[in-house]
């Protein structure tokens, strides 16, 4: 039913499936960085701004930021592809944090699989 809602965000646009794809890009990006920081220590902080938070961003974007660099997701990009969402944000990270420097929360126990794999080729022996 939700992707239905959310499939036609950019033919046929309407207030209401803008909002809930809106939201469900604000669920994806939360979930990925909340798996970042359950994983990782040491790694550097990851945040992120959704629209209703700084009046300066456009509506229905989230801002996400890493040291001195960020990225804007909107719903006119992300609207009717949000499941590649995680995918590409993951990347994203995954291409500006020096995992060498990182170990794995060994208190964590939802460790996210994507975040151990990765750490894992940085860190063969263990």
């Amino acid at each position: 039913m939700a992707d239905a809602i959310l499939s036609p965000v950019n033919e046929h646009p309407n207030p209401y499936s803008i909002h809930f794809a809106a939201e469900k890009l604000e669920q994806e990006i939360s979930s990925v960085l909340i798996s970042y920081r359950l994983t990782l220590a040491g790694a550097p902080r990851v945040e992120s701004t959704p629209w209703h938070r700084d009046s300066s961003m456009n509506p229905y974007s989230v801002r996400v930021i890493i040291g001195d660099e960020e990225i804007t997701l909107t719903v006119d990009d992300w609207g009717d592809r949000l499941d590649e969402v995680r995918l590409f944000l993951r990347e994203w990270i995954r291409q500006r944090v020096h995992l060498g420097r990182t170990t794995l929360k060994s208190s964590s126990r939802r460790r996210d699989p994507y975040w151990v794999h990765e750490w894992r080729r940085v860190h063969p022996w263990g």
